[in-house]
């Protein structure tokens, strides 16, 4: 069953900064564009293998050891008193 994501980008910034002369943001605009398209395209790859009969895990497979480990260190950091 086909699933749809709609993603809504809304680029911000300084007022003062945008209202200057020669203001452009299409470079941070252009990379974002690029990095998020790359990414969702890993995503939809990602969806489709946990559809597979093989697929037994959680949110990381047993080749993302060393993701899980940075993810403990993260939280360990942040819940620290």
């Amino acid at each position: 069953m086909a699933k749809e994501t709609i993603t809504v980008f809304d680029a911000q910034g300084r007022p003062r900064e945008m209202a200057r002369p020669g203001f452009d943001a299409s470079d941070a605009v252009g990379f974002w564009d690029e990095t998020n398209r790359q990414d969702w395209s890993v995503c939809e790859r990602a969806q489709l293998g946990t559809a597979s009969a093989s697929y037994d895990r959680g949110r990381l497979s047993r080749l993302e050891w060393m993701t899980h480990i940075f993810d403990n260190f993260i939280a360990d950091r942040l819940t620290r008193a």
